[in-house]
Order: C-alpha cells, then sequence, then structure tokens
C-alpha cells in the first residue's frame, strides 16, 4: 500500500476550500425487500439525528490545534475531506509469563484463549476497505454481513487493531466495535470484553492493583502515521506514586507500547491511572487479572472512562446478592487534584436504594478510595456519583465459580453528557443483557428505601424530591446478518433499572449488535432534561468447570458521534495535517 493509498483518521485528513454546498448524499437506491426495508427504516431514523459540524472550540480538544498560541494570527476556515477514522481496539488477553518451571505438574493455561473483534457500522457511515486492520495498517480478513440495519462482523485476532469506517457527508461517525477474549480456565480463567476507543489525548482508566497475586498492565496504542510520546501518572492509596521507571514513554507510529504496573509502582492495593499523550491521538486500556494462590479470581480489560467530572454514573452494577461485611460490588473513587466528598446514590429495579455506609466518602486528593455495596440484594443497579470537586468513578463485581472467580469493571460515564444514542458491538457465543437506567438529575431528587433487614434510620426525602420525570428508550437489536431482529419502546421512571435479556428473548438468534436510544412520546429521538437515559450490556458465558453465567463482563456503549467537518488554522501553527 503506497502513501497516496493510504488512508488515516480525521488527524491526517487533507484541507480544501470550504463548499458551502457540500458533498449530495446518494439517491436512488434501489428498495430493499420488505423485511429488509422496515430495518432500514428504523436505522435511518435511529441514526439520523447526529447532524451537526464542530467549530474551533473543539479544535484543540480534537488534537487539531496546539494547545499554546504564541501570536495571534490570521484565522483561515477549512473543510476537511471526509476520510477513514479508526475505533482502536484491545489484543487478547496475556499470561505475565508462561515460566512454570517451579511447579511442573501445573500448567497455568491448560486451554486456549479465543479472542474476537466484532464490529457494527450503521447507515450513513460506510466501512472502509480493510474495514479491520492492524496497528500498522496490516490488513485481518474480515468477512462482513450488509445488512439492512447495518454492516456486521466478527473475526478472531491475535493483536491489538483498529476498526476503519467512512463518515458520513455530515461527518457522522456511527460506528461502535468490541474486543473480547474468553478462557475457560486457567490463569487467565475469565471472560474479558471492552469496547474498542476513538483514539484521545486524555485517558483516565480505574480498576486493578498491584499487590502480590495481582496484575496489571496498560497499554498504548498508536494507530496513526505519526509517533506519540505519553506520561503517565499512577494514583494508590495513600496518593501519587512515585515510579521506579520513566513515566514518559515513546509509543510507535502503528505500534504500541505496554507497562506492567507491577513492575514501576508495586505494592499497591488498588490503583487508577492517568494517561495523556502528544505528537499523536492515543487509545488506551488496562488488562487487569488475580490470582489466589493457583485459584483464579478473574481477568478483565478496562478502556478508559470518564474524564474527572462533579458527577459519574456506573450504569449496570450486576450483584448476584450479598451481605453486609461480604465480597459484594465495589465503587472505586479518586478526586486526582482537591479533596472532597463523594456522595452516592444506588438505584435498581424498585427505585432508590439506601445503603448504610455507601452513601457518602470523603476522598483525600490523588488518593483512591473503594466504596463496598455489599448488601445489596442480587440485581441491577445505577449509581450516581456527585461532588464539589472532579473525580473518577469505576466500579467492579466478582462472580464466584467452583474452580476459580471472574470479574467485570463498569467504566464510568457522564450523565451531564449522555449520548442521545449509543451501540454496542456484541461478541458471538455469549449471553448479553442490556441494563437500563434513567438516572435522575441529582442525588435527593429520588426519595429511596432502606435495603431490607438493614438496621438503620431512613433519611427524610429532600424537598426537592418532587416526582421526576421518567424516560423512553428505543431498544434496537441486529442479527448476524446485519438485520433488525428486536425493537422496543421502555419506558423507565426516575431512578429505576432494567434488564434486557435480549439473548434470551431472541432463542436461536445470535446478536450482534443493540443500539439504543432516548425518544419521547412520538418516538423522535430527545435528550432528557433532567433526567437522563444511561445503559450497559453484561455478557456471560458457562465456565469449564460448569458454573452456569461463572465468566462475565460488563460494556460501556458506545456514542454514535458527530465528526468534526470544519476547523480553523492559524499562520504559524502546525495541525498535523502534514
Amino acid at each position: 500500500m503506497t502513501d497516496d493509498e493510504r488512508t488515516d483518521d480525521a488527524v491526517d485528513a487533507e484541507p480544501t476550500a470550504t463548499d458551502e454546498s457540500g458533498p449530495e448524499p446518494a439517491r436512488g437506491a434501489e428498495a430493499p425487500a420488505p423485511r429488509r426495508a422496515v430495518g432500514a427504516a428504523v436505522l435511518r431514523g435511529f441514526t439520523g439525528v447526529l447532524v451537526v459540524g464542530l467549530t474551533v472550540g473543539v479544535a484543540y480538544g480534537a488534537g487539531l490545534v496546539a494547545p499554546e498560541e504564541t501570536t495571534a494570527a490570521p484565522a483561515t476556515t477549512v473543510d476537511l475531506v471526509p476520510a477513514t477514522t479508526p475505533l482502536v481496539c484491545a489484543g487478547p488477553t496475556q499470561l505475565v509469563t508462561t515460566d512454570a518451571a517451579t511447579d511442573p505438574g501445573f500448567d497455568p493455561a491448560p486451554v486456549g484463549t479465543t479472542s474476537l473483534v466484532t464490529g457494527a457500522v450503521l447507515p450513513p457511515t460506510t466501512i472502509a476497505d480493510p474495514v479491520l486492520r492492524t496497528l500498522d495498517e496490516g490488513t485481518v480478513g474480515a468477512p462482513v454481513a450488509a445488512g439492512a440495519g447495518a454492516s456486521v462482523f466478527g473475526v478472531a485476532v491475535a493483536s491489538g487493531t483498529a476498526v476503519w469506517s467512512v463518515p458520513a457527508a455530515d461527518g457522522s461517525v456511527h460506528t461502535a466495535a468490541t474486543a473480547s477474549s474468553v478462557t475457560a480456565a486457567g490463569d487467565l480463567r475469565g471472560l474479558a470484553a471492552t469496547g474498542c476507543q476513538a483514539p484521545a489525548i486524555d485517558h483516565w482508566l480505574v480498576a486493578g492493583g498491584t499487590e502480590v497475586g495481582s496484575s496489571t498492565r496498560l497499554v498504548v496504542q498508536n494507530p496513526s502515521r505519526t509517533p506519540a510520546t505519553v506520561e503517565i501518572e499512577v494514583f494508590g492509596p495513600a496518593g501519587r506514586v512515585d515510579l521506579a521507571g520513566p513515566a514518559i514513554l515513546p509509543v510507535p507510529a502503528g505500534g504500541a507500547t505496554t507497562t506492567l504496573l507491577e513492575g514501576v509502582a508495586a505494592g499497591q492495593r488498588r490503583v487508577a491511572v492517568h494517561v495523556r499523550a502528544s505528537g499523536a491521538l492515543v487509545a488506551t486500556h488496562l488488562q487487569v487479572s488475580a490470582l489466589d494462590g493457583v485459584r483464579p479470581l478473574g481477568v478483565d480489560l478496562v478502556g478508559a472512562g470518564a474524564e474527572p467530572s462533579t458527577r459519574q454514573v456506573l450504569a449496570g452494577v450486576v450483584t448476584p446478592g450479598s451481605a453486609v461485611g461480604d465480597d459484594g460490588p465495589v465503587v472505586r473513587l479518586l478526586a486526582p487534584e482537591q479533596a472532597t466528598t463523594a456522595r452516592l446514590a444506588i438505584y435498581g429495579p424498585a427505585g432508590r436504594v439506601l445503603l448504610p455506609g455507601a452513601d457518602d466518602a470523603t476522598l483525600e486528593a490523588g488518593a483512591v478510595t473503594d466504596v463496598s455495596l455489599a448488601g445489596l440484594p442480587a440485581g441491577s443497579y445505577d449509581v450516581l456519583v456527585e461532588s464539589d470537586a472532579p473525580v473518577v468513578a469505576a466500579a467492579s463485581t466478582r462472580t464466584p465459580g467452583t474452580e476459580g472467580d471472574d470479574v467485570a469493571t463498569l467504566t464510568s460515564q457522564d450523565p451531564g453528557t449522555a449520548p442521545v444514542q449509543a451501540a454496542a458491538a456484541l461478541p458471538s457465543g455469549l449471553r448479553p443483557t442490556v441494563v437500563l437506567g434513567a438516572v435522575p438529575e441529582s442525588v435527593d431528587a429520588v426519595p429511596g428505601a432502606l435495603v431490607a433487614g438493614l438496621d438503620a434510620t431512613t433519611p427524610p426525602a429532600s424537598e426537592d424530591a418532587a416526582a421526576a420525570a421518567g424516560v423512553r428508550a428505543q431498544v434496537v437489536a441486529l442479527d448476524r446478518a446485519g438485520n433488525v431482529v428486536y425493537d422496543q419502546v421502555v419506558e423507565l421512571p426516575a431512578g429505576a433499572t432494567r434488564d434486557l435479556p435480549v439473548g434470551a428473548t431472541l432463542p436461536g438468534v445470535d446478536v450482534a449488535s443493540v443500539l439504543v436510544r432516548e425518544v419521547d412520546t412520538s418516538g423522535a429521538p430527545v435528550a432528557g432534561a433532567t433526567t437522563r437515559l444511561v445503559w450497559s450490556v453484561r455478557l456471560t458465558a458457562d465456565a469449564q468447570d460448569g458454573t452456569v453465567d461463572g465468566l462475565v463482563a460488563s460494556l460501556s456503549p458506545t456514542p454514535l458521534r458527530s465528526a468534526g467537518t470544519e476547523i480553523i488554522l492559524r499562520e504559524g501553527l502546525r495541525a498535523g495535517l502534514d
């Protein structure tokens, strides 16, 4: 492939003079068969709302304009020629070491690992050719099924990859992809999955630990043609950690850099990681795993969550039920710069739940804190976190099995910027459950009830706790042929969650992708003014030891987003367009 033939993300797009008319969408296409026409209509309505362009206000955020201007220079407005844009996918889970010499009778990897990248590209976005590539632009064969609703694919991979798609004429990108690894037994026993990411500058990863028996591997991937440099910060229970190795690392163009955190920040019971890139946009993820002797305690792939904010939400914290004092779900919090108090509200199927000891947490600046949710009955929950100073958040749940446990990590979403619509690509052969939630505008907006059996006083409801408005969620599922097989509108009261086991609802159908959007009573897309729709997908599979649903993972959705079509350049500033 020559440089002229090669495509890259919007950072490498060619600027041209502004064309007020803009490109016309394709017209006159032959009408599909009746069933496909229905699916196409659903998806056209679903994706047609993201028709917005970006102005200079986000040019710096996209990494197109240098962050510092030394002189005022004349500005030129240019359009970016539509280019292919990537979602970067994690590679397979890997053992920290395969050296079993200390115990010749023990094999840490008695079975293989199945690693897939699954993607869905929705109209008007189209797939690039090839759609799946290694980071250095090598082609990965990925047979694509082009249905009425989307172009979908799923393929086994052996390394990190990127899913490439062509934005629509208006710049919108309606693509979702997921990287997954399933290992039925051994040290890596577990189901690990994370959404593929659009490259960015700033990344916050909240998961893992580096005590004996725990491993946290940081992977930084660079899909562009420009080398990147990243600076990493690691935070632990006592604050920012002085690293025993370099904090500034090079990331080659079309390559990746891997750091074992136990090698540079050992002995940390819990960690959070901040990565900031320069030179090129990058994607990041953690591989977290743990052992108790020879018993595996789970493995997961964890992508970046929402940036520090005074409001965070964790959508779809699933628990089999536990007693206070037992192992239960955990919310991990970090206030990076300023000490604060985090206020937590927990919402379940019947509304807000009051769990003594989990309603607030004192956060010291730079110190990672875990809040236990042990004591919650079985079910799916959302957790809203509010604070006076910005925080980052994540949640994890552990599922016990006969020969090992598995862990599912949930990254945070910012409810103030929750997308009107989003999608998740689902790996084949797993059981997906969509967990929907309606998060109120504040922790006091919905009154709560104590968990049954706990001896505590119910606090009085806030004077502002009125009948907060609920939300309506449209849920659409696609099969492996890219056709719509499920379309349902769900009404959710404020502060409530609901499970939709789409896999069980559609017996015999292998669901490839789920799309969710907030709609009004007429079915038109809308973003709630106070109560916001949030959701995630829980994936399960059976373990080799016979534990039903013993392998688990949680997926946060990928926003169906608008790419920038207009930027402002100033003479003398480099925009990375060479």
